[in-house]
C-alpha cells in the first residue's frame, strides 16, 4: 500500500515511510488487542454483555455456540505450527504471483520493476478479496488491472493483458479439477440410480 500511496500522491518518501510507521504501529496494537481478547474468552463475554441489555430470555443455545467459538479459537492458537506453516505457504504464493505479473509484463514487452510487480499483485489481490461475492471476481480482476496498470504507466490494453494471462493459468490449473469432478459425480449418479422393475 505505500507503494500505491507512493504512486497515486508523489509525496516525499520519509514522510510516506513515517505515515506506514505509524499507520503499521497501530494496526499491530488493534491486532495484539483482539489477539488478548480472544485468548479470554472474547465470544462469551460479548454475548454475556449483549444479554445484560437485551433483558430475560432463555440465551442457553447462544451461550454454548458462543463457548464453542471461543474453544475452537484457543485450539487454533495452540496449533502454532500449523498457522505458521500455513502463513508461510501464503507468504510463498503472494511471492510466486509477484513474479508471475514480472515475468508476463517481461513477455508482454512492458518490464516492470519488482516493487511495481509486488505492488500490482497485492492490490490485486485486495480487489479479489474484496470481490468475494462475485463467482471468480469476473469482471472485477479485469477492471481492477485496468486502473492499477496506469498507476505503474502500462497502457490500458497491457493491464487487460496481465489480468487475462492470469486467467488463463487458473483455467489451466482448475479445468483439470473441474472435468475431474464432473466425471466423479455422473460415475456416482449412475451407480446411485436404482435398477429398473
Amino acid at each position: 500500500m505505500s507503494l500505491l500511496g507512493a504512486y497515486a500522491t508523489h509525496v516525499s518518501e520519509s514522510t510516506l515511510r513515517n505515515s506506514s510507521l505509524i499507520a503499521s504501529a497501530f494496526l499491530a496494537l488493534q491486532i495484539g488487542g483482539f489477539y488478548l481478547l480472544q485468548r479470554r474468552g472474547f465470544f462469551s463475554k460479548l454475548l454475556r454483555a449483549a444479554v445484560r441489555f437485551v433483558g430475560k430470555r432463555d440465551w442457553s443455545d447462544w451461550m454454548s455456540h458462543a463457548q464453542a467459538i471461543d474453544a475452537a479459537v484457543e485450539l487454533t492458537y495452540r496449533r502454532g505450527a500449523a498457522v505458521a506453516t500455513s502463513f508461510g505457504l501464503s507468504l510463498i504464493g503472494w511471492l510466486v504471483g509477484t513474479a508471475e505479473v514480472y515475468w508476463i509484463l517481461q513477455l508482454l514487452g512492458s518490464p516492470v520493476g519488482w516493487s511495481d510487480a509486488l505492488m500490482l499483485e497485492s492490490v490485486g489481490q485486495a480487489i479479489r478479496g474484496a470481490a468475494f461475492a462475485i463467482p471468480g471476481a469476473l469482471g472485477v480482476q479485469e477492471g481492477g488491472y485496468l486502473l492499477l496498470g496506469s498507476v505503474v504507466g502500462l497502457h490500458a490494453e497491457t493491464g487487460l493483458a496481465l489480468s487475462l494471462a492470469k486467467r488463463a493459468r487458473e483455467l489451466l490449473l482448475g479445468l483439470p479439477g473441474l472435468l475431474y469432478l464432473h466425471w466423479a459425480e455422473r460415475g456416482g449418479a449412475r451407480t446411485a440410480r436404482p435398477a429398473p422393475p
